[in-house]
C-alpha cells in the first residue's frame, strides 16, 4: 500500500489508515464519555434530591429526552467503533490479497 495508486487518495498508504483507524477509536471512546456525563448531570437532580422522582415520572418525555441522550451516545460510539474495525479489516484484507515483497524474499 505505499505504493501511489494511479487515483492518488488520500488513503493510499497503510500509516495514514491506522491514523484514521486509531482516530476515530479514540473519537469514539471520548463521544461516550461526553454523553454518559451529560446523561450522570441530567439525572442529578434526582440524586441530589431537588426534583422528586415523582415529579418526573409525571412527565415521561422529559424521562425519554434523558435516555435518548445515552441512547445517541451509544449510536454513535458504535458507529465510529465500526468505522475503525472497518479500516483495520481492510487493511489485514489487502495484506493478505498483497504481501510485502520483503515477505517474498523471505520465504
Amino acid at each position: 500500500m505505499s505504493k501511489q495508486d494511479k487515483f492518488g487518495f488520500i488513503f493510499s498508504n497503510e500509516d495514514s489508515v491506522m491514523r484514521v483507524a486509531a482516530t476515530a477509536n479514540i473519537t469514539s471512546w471520548l463521544v461516550l464519555l461526553v454523553f454518559i456525563a451529560t446523561f450522570i448531570s441530567n439525572f442529578w437532580p434526582l440524586f441530589n434530591g431537588t426534583v422528586p422522582f415523582s415529579e418526573l415520572l409525571n412527565q415521561p418525555s422529559s424521562l425519554v429526552n434523558m435516555f435518548y441522550l445515552l441512547i445517541m451516545g451509544v449510536v454513535y460510539f458504535s458507529i465510529l467503533q465500526g468505522v475503525s474495525r472497518l479500516l483495520h479489516l481492510g487493511l489485514d484484507i489487502y495484506y493478505s490479497l498483497y504481501p510485502d515483497e520483503d515477505e517474498d524474499k523471505a520465504e
